[in-house]
Protein backbone atom coordinates (compact mmCIF):
# COMPACT_ATOMS: atom_id res chain seq x y z
CA UNK A 1 0.00 0.00 0.00
CA UNK A 2 1.03 3.94 -1.17
CA UNK A 3 0.52 6.80 0.86
CA UNK A 4 0.38 9.23 -1.92
CA UNK A 5 0.28 12.96 -2.07
CA UNK A 6 -0.85 14.76 -5.58
CA UNK A 7 2.22 16.57 -6.46
CA UNK A 8 1.20 18.20 -9.72
CA UNK A 9 -1.97 18.08 -12.11
CA UNK A 10 -2.16 19.86 -15.67
CA UNK A 11 -5.56 19.25 -17.25
CA UNK A 12 -6.43 15.72 -16.57
CA UNK A 13 -2.73 14.82 -16.41
CA UNK A 14 -2.34 13.77 -12.97
CA UNK A 15 1.57 12.91 -11.63
CA UNK A 16 2.41 11.11 -8.26
CA UNK A 17 5.36 11.76 -5.98
CA UNK A 18 8.10 9.94 -7.43
CA UNK A 19 9.13 8.84 -3.80
CA UNK A 20 5.68 7.45 -3.47
CA UNK A 21 5.02 5.55 -6.85
CA UNK A 22 8.29 5.31 -8.84
CA UNK A 23 10.56 2.41 -9.18
CA UNK A 24 13.29 4.97 -9.02
CA UNK A 25 12.88 5.44 -4.98
CA UNK A 26 11.62 1.83 -4.35
CA UNK A 27 12.78 -0.52 -7.70
CA UNK A 28 11.88 -3.42 -5.61
CA UNK A 29 8.15 -1.93 -4.98
CA UNK A 30 4.97 -4.34 -5.70
CA UNK A 31 2.04 -1.85 -6.44
CA UNK A 32 1.43 -1.50 -9.88
CA UNK A 33 1.43 2.01 -12.04
CA UNK A 34 -1.89 3.31 -12.57
CA UNK A 35 -2.88 5.11 -15.41
CA UNK A 36 -4.11 9.10 -15.08
CA UNK A 37 -7.68 8.93 -16.26
CA UNK A 38 -8.31 6.02 -14.62
CA UNK A 39 -6.77 7.79 -11.22
CA UNK A 40 -8.99 10.88 -11.79
CA UNK A 41 -12.07 8.68 -12.38
CA UNK A 42 -11.85 7.06 -8.91
CA UNK A 43 -11.41 10.14 -7.07
CA UNK A 44 -14.88 11.66 -9.26
CA UNK A 45 -16.96 8.87 -8.49
CA UNK A 46 -15.57 9.34 -4.44
CA UNK A 47 -16.96 12.97 -4.93
CA UNK A 48 -19.93 11.84 -6.49
CA UNK A 49 -21.20 10.29 -3.04
CA UNK A 50 -20.77 13.42 -1.38
CA UNK A 51 -22.48 15.39 -4.28
CA UNK A 52 -25.92 17.15 -4.16
CA UNK A 53 -28.16 18.54 -6.48
CA UNK A 54 -28.49 22.18 -6.88
CA UNK A 55 -32.47 22.40 -5.58
CA UNK A 56 -32.25 20.00 -2.75
CA UNK A 57 -28.46 22.70 -1.75
CA UNK A 58 -30.57 25.08 -2.19
CA UNK A 59 -33.49 24.21 0.01
CA UNK A 60 -30.77 22.61 2.80
CA UNK A 61 -29.43 26.06 2.87
CA UNK A 62 -32.49 27.59 3.51
CA UNK A 63 -33.83 25.21 5.87
CA UNK A 64 -30.27 25.50 8.03
CA UNK A 65 -31.28 29.40 7.71
CA UNK A 66 -34.52 28.96 8.99
CA UNK A 67 -33.48 26.76 11.97
CA UNK A 68 -30.92 29.17 13.23
CA UNK A 69 -33.46 31.85 13.19
CA UNK A 70 -36.03 29.65 15.27
CA UNK A 71 -32.93 28.66 17.92
CA UNK A 72 -31.71 32.26 18.19
CA UNK A 73 -35.37 32.99 19.43
CA UNK A 74 -35.77 29.71 21.39
CA UNK A 75 -32.47 30.79 23.22
CA UNK A 76 -33.62 34.08 23.70
CA UNK A 77 -37.01 32.85 25.46
CA UNK A 78 -35.03 30.49 27.66
CA UNK A 79 -32.70 33.06 28.69
CA UNK A 80 -35.60 35.85 29.64
CA UNK A 81 -37.55 32.80 31.76
CA UNK A 82 -34.01 31.91 33.62
CA UNK A 83 -33.27 35.90 34.34
CA UNK A 84 -37.04 36.06 35.41
CA UNK A 85 -36.98 33.06 37.77
CA UNK A 86 -33.17 34.21 39.18
CA UNK A 87 -34.92 37.50 39.94
CA UNK A 88 -37.35 35.88 41.73
CA UNK A 89 -35.29 33.68 43.69
CA UNK A 90 -32.98 36.86 44.76
CA UNK A 91 -36.53 38.87 45.39
CA UNK A 92 -37.32 35.93 48.32
CA UNK A 93 -34.29 35.91 49.38
CA UNK A 94 -34.78 39.75 50.29
CA UNK A 95 -38.45 39.04 51.63
CA UNK A 96 -37.10 36.42 53.74
CA UNK A 97 -34.36 38.51 55.44
CA UNK A 98 -37.41 41.37 56.33
CA UNK A 99 -39.76 38.32 57.41
CA UNK A 100 -36.65 37.46 59.95
CA UNK A 101 -35.86 41.71 60.83
CA UNK A 102 -39.20 41.77 61.87
CA UNK A 103 -39.79 38.65 63.87
CA UNK A 104 -42.31 37.20 61.35
CA UNK A 105 -40.49 33.87 61.49
CA UNK A 106 -38.38 32.12 64.32
CA UNK A 107 -34.57 31.18 63.46
CA UNK A 108 -34.83 27.87 62.80
CA UNK A 109 -37.35 28.36 60.32
CA UNK A 110 -35.32 31.43 58.46
CA UNK A 111 -32.29 29.19 58.67
CA UNK A 112 -34.02 26.35 56.75
CA UNK A 113 -36.02 28.35 54.36
CA UNK A 114 -32.23 30.19 53.59
CA UNK A 115 -30.94 27.66 52.73
CA UNK A 116 -33.19 26.22 50.38
CA UNK A 117 -33.28 29.52 48.55
CA UNK A 118 -29.45 29.53 48.31
CA UNK A 119 -29.48 25.88 46.64
CA UNK A 120 -32.22 27.01 44.55
CA UNK A 121 -30.30 30.75 43.83
CA UNK A 122 -27.12 28.43 43.20
CA UNK A 123 -29.04 26.01 40.65
CA UNK A 124 -30.61 29.04 38.91
CA UNK A 125 -27.61 30.71 38.35
CA UNK A 126 -25.58 27.49 37.12
CA UNK A 127 -28.52 27.31 34.54
CA UNK A 128 -27.37 31.16 33.17
CA UNK A 129 -23.99 30.57 33.30
CA UNK A 130 -24.21 27.53 31.28
CA UNK A 131 -26.78 29.20 28.53
CA UNK A 132 -23.40 31.51 28.57
CA UNK A 133 -21.28 29.36 27.77
CA UNK A 134 -23.16 26.91 25.45
CA UNK A 135 -22.20 27.58 21.71
CA UNK A 136 -25.39 28.15 19.17
CA UNK A 137 -24.63 26.67 15.62
CA UNK A 138 -23.89 29.40 12.72
CA UNK A 139 -25.49 29.19 9.52
CA UNK A 140 -22.42 30.43 7.65
CA UNK A 141 -20.62 27.11 8.06
CA UNK A 142 -23.75 24.53 7.19
CA UNK A 143 -24.02 26.49 4.31
CA UNK A 144 -20.26 26.78 3.08
CA UNK A 145 -21.02 22.84 3.60
CA UNK A 146 -24.01 22.10 1.27
CA UNK A 147 -22.63 24.77 -1.16
CA UNK A 148 -19.44 22.63 -1.18
CA UNK A 149 -21.68 19.29 -2.10
CA UNK A 150 -23.10 21.13 -4.07
CA UNK A 151 -20.47 22.23 -6.72
CA UNK A 152 -17.24 19.27 -5.79
CA UNK A 153 -17.41 17.14 -8.74
CA UNK A 154 -18.59 19.84 -11.35
CA UNK A 155 -15.21 21.59 -9.82
CA UNK A 156 -12.99 18.87 -9.95
CA UNK A 157 -13.73 17.78 -13.50
CA UNK A 158 -12.54 20.96 -14.58
CA UNK A 159 -8.53 21.62 -15.97
CA UNK A 160 -7.81 23.56 -12.34
CA UNK A 161 -5.17 22.39 -10.63
CA UNK A 162 -4.95 24.46 -7.47
CA UNK A 163 -8.13 24.19 -6.83
CA UNK A 164 -8.42 19.93 -7.76
CA UNK A 165 -5.52 19.82 -4.79
CA UNK A 166 -7.60 21.81 -2.78
CA UNK A 167 -10.69 19.36 -2.94
CA UNK A 168 -8.32 16.68 -2.10
CA UNK A 169 -7.14 18.42 0.65
CA UNK A 170 -10.34 19.01 2.39
CA UNK A 171 -11.97 15.29 1.46
CA UNK A 172 -9.31 13.53 4.75
CA UNK A 173 -5.87 13.46 5.49
CA UNK A 174 -5.36 9.83 4.52
CA UNK A 175 -4.93 8.97 0.95
CA UNK A 176 -3.84 5.44 0.01
CA UNK A 177 -3.07 3.68 -3.39
CA UNK A 178 -3.08 -0.24 -3.26
CA UNK A 179 -3.84 -2.44 -6.12
CA UNK A 180 -4.33 0.35 -8.30
CA UNK A 181 -7.11 1.41 -6.12
CA UNK A 182 -7.03 4.83 -4.32
CA UNK A 183 -8.74 4.62 -0.65
CA UNK A 184 -9.70 8.16 0.31
CA UNK A 185 -11.03 8.10 4.02
CA UNK A 186 -13.11 10.68 4.19
CA UNK A 187 -13.10 13.63 7.55
CA UNK A 188 -15.63 12.44 10.00
CA UNK A 189 -17.23 15.37 9.56
CA UNK A 190 -18.10 14.92 6.07
CA UNK A 191 -19.58 11.47 6.01
CA UNK A 192 -23.16 12.70 6.76
CA UNK A 193 -22.92 14.35 2.85
CA UNK A 194 -22.64 10.34 2.01
CA UNK A 195 -26.38 9.56 3.72
CA UNK A 196 -27.88 12.86 2.52
CA UNK A 197 -26.38 12.62 -1.34
CA UNK A 198 -28.00 8.62 -1.31
CA UNK A 199 -31.39 9.78 0.38
CA UNK A 200 -32.00 12.15 -2.28
CA UNK A 201 -30.95 10.04 -5.13
CA UNK A 202 -33.24 7.84 -3.78
CA UNK A 203 -35.78 10.50 -3.51
CA UNK A 204 -35.20 11.03 -7.13
CA UNK A 205 -35.68 7.78 -8.43
CA UNK A 206 -39.44 7.32 -6.57
CA UNK A 207 -39.88 10.40 -9.29
CA UNK A 208 -38.08 9.31 -12.61
CA UNK A 209 -38.87 9.54 -15.22
CA UNK A 210 -41.71 12.00 -14.24
CA UNK A 211 -39.35 14.16 -11.82
CA UNK A 212 -39.37 17.12 -13.97
CA UNK A 213 -42.82 17.58 -14.13
CA UNK A 214 -42.66 17.51 -10.08
CA UNK A 215 -43.16 20.85 -8.66
CA UNK A 216 -40.60 23.14 -6.02
CA UNK A 217 -42.77 22.71 -3.25
CA UNK A 218 -43.78 19.16 -3.70
CA UNK A 219 -40.41 18.00 -4.14
CA UNK A 220 -39.57 20.04 -0.71
CA UNK A 221 -42.19 18.56 0.80
CA UNK A 222 -40.54 14.89 0.31
CA UNK A 223 -36.99 16.33 1.93
CA UNK A 224 -39.36 17.81 4.54
CA UNK A 225 -41.00 15.18 5.89
CA UNK A 226 -37.82 12.16 5.34
CA UNK A 227 -36.23 11.13 8.78
CA UNK A 228 -33.13 9.97 7.26
CA UNK A 229 -32.77 13.38 5.93
CA UNK A 230 -33.94 15.25 9.04
CA UNK A 231 -31.75 13.04 11.25
CA UNK A 232 -28.44 12.91 9.36
CA UNK A 233 -29.28 16.83 8.70
CA UNK A 234 -29.62 17.73 12.67
CA UNK A 235 -25.77 15.17 12.59
CA UNK A 236 -24.68 18.31 10.33
CA UNK A 237 -25.52 20.95 12.94
CA UNK A 238 -23.94 18.86 15.33
CA UNK A 239 -20.63 18.88 13.80
CA UNK A 240 -21.04 22.59 12.75
CA UNK A 241 -21.15 23.44 16.45
CA UNK A 242 -18.47 21.20 17.75
CA UNK A 243 -15.84 21.25 14.26
CA UNK A 244 -14.19 23.99 12.20
CA UNK A 245 -14.05 21.75 9.56
CA UNK A 246 -16.55 22.93 7.86
CA UNK A 247 -15.13 26.59 7.71
CA UNK A 248 -12.09 25.04 6.40
CA UNK A 249 -13.71 23.53 3.10
CA UNK A 250 -12.64 25.69 -0.08
CA UNK A 251 -14.87 27.88 -2.18
CA UNK A 252 -16.03 27.37 -5.49
CA UNK A 253 -17.17 30.43 -7.56
CA UNK A 254 -20.82 30.47 -8.49
CA UNK A 255 -21.71 30.33 -12.42
CA UNK A 256 -22.47 34.44 -12.13
CA UNK A 257 -18.60 34.75 -11.01
CA UNK A 258 -16.99 32.43 -13.82
CA UNK A 259 -19.16 34.18 -17.00
CA UNK A 260 -17.86 38.05 -15.02
CA UNK A 261 -14.34 37.07 -15.36
CA UNK A 262 -14.68 35.73 -18.86
CA UNK A 263 -16.19 39.31 -19.89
Amino acid sequence: MLRIRVAESIGLEWRIAPEYATKKKKPNCSQKYIEVKQLGKQIAEKLESISIPSDFQKWAIEKSLEQENINIQDYQTIRERQQEAYGRCVLRMKRLIDMRTDEEISAEEFLKRKNELLLEEKRLKEALDNSDKKKTVKHDPIERLYSFAGKVLETFLKPNPHTRRAILASLGSNLTLKDRKIDISLAKELLPLQTISSEVRRIYKRFEPTRKRINKEFLENSYSLNLVLSCTMEEVRTYAATSDKYKELPVFPSDEDELSDKK
